[in-house]
């Protein structure tokens, strides 16, 4: 556990709100930002629900850096690159709560990044890959997984050293997930579930290939139906049929920086489907 507990938590979305929560829960000073003002706002009357509005501090994202012992990257998109890891303090925790590998600026990176910014980074004889954080020894996962979700540990150009802990994903039910997303996310929840239950020791399986095949069949042709339907009613929407209702896109945009300016040629579509209809043309603003 970091001294002092204080943590950053970047975007205050659903997912944003619930970390805000449990950190609170476990004594921390917390420090939130979004470039959404009602985010935020909602944000801070969840604090003072809790009984705690004097630990939760709304800032600027320069502020927020500075006291981010802790990071928690909870914006659906890119909010902080390798460039900007001496703004935190030493021994900064970063933690990716989307389900995109690209929160943390860790992805498309040069191959030798991480043999040049962790030399400490090694490989024992069961092929576990670890590294030394604080002085000590550290697991970042197994040497035959994909690279993109290994956790790292990196010492950067000022001499910091920050630990970054990706390889998470997070299933976000908020309300902008389309219905039949949200009930085929579901679905392999259970089914994942029910499988377990028969299994006799802990280990990573493979998903039942036969139900692997049916969800993703069955949630194939309600997607296609669904999808039909969402033009329809577009189209509707369109052409003064209905008022069109608010649509939420999320990272759209393949993970462009949360905070860089928008590029004048990406505007919001004027016309948008109803809600849990896909977006025609994606704005790469959302957060989760």
């Amino acid at each position: 556990m970091p001294e002092p507990k204080v943590a950053t938590v970047v975007g205050t979305g659903d997912i944003g709100k619930a970390t805000m929560a449990a950190l609170l829960r476990r004594g921390f000073e917390v420090y939130i930002t979004d470039k959404r003002p009602e985010a935020v706002h909602s944000a801070l009357a969840m604090a003072a629900s809790l009984g705690a509005p004097d630990r939760v501090h709304a800032v600027s994202r320069a502020e927020a850096l500075q006291h981010a012992h802790m990071y928690f990257s909870c914006a659906g998109q890119t909010t902080i690159t390798p460039a900007e890891y001496d703004l935190l303090p030493n021994h900064a925790i970063l933690v990716n709560c989307a389900s995109g590998n690209h929160e943390l600026g860790l992805n498309g990176l040069p191959p030798d990044f991480f043999a040049v910014h962790d030399p400490l980074a090694r490989r024992d004889d069961a092929g576990k890959v670890h590294s030394t954080f604080r002085g000590m020894d550290v697991f970042v996962g197994d040497a035959g997984a994909d690279e993109a979700i290994m956790n790292r540990v990196i010492r950067t150009d000022g001499g910091k050293e920050v630990l970054a802990l990706r390889s998470g994903s997070v299933v976000d039910m908020g309300v902008d997930l389309p219905p039949e997303y949200r009930q085929f996310i579901v679905a392999l929840l259970v089914a994942s579930c029910l499988q377990a239950v028969h299994e006799r020791k802990p280990e990573l399986r493979d998903f039942d290939p036969d139900m692997q095949r049916f969800l993703i069949t069955r949630g194939d042709s309600i997607c296609r139906r669904s999808a039909t339907v969402s033009r329809s009613r577009a189209s509707r929407d369109c052409h003064g049929g209905t008022t069109p209702s608010r649509f939420s896109t999320q990272a759209a945009d393949g993970g462009a920086d949360l905070y860089s300016p928008r590029s004048p040629s990406r505007q919001p579509s004027r016309c948008r489907g109803p809600r849990g209809a896909p977006a025609r043309e994606s704005v790469g603003a959302g957060m989760t």
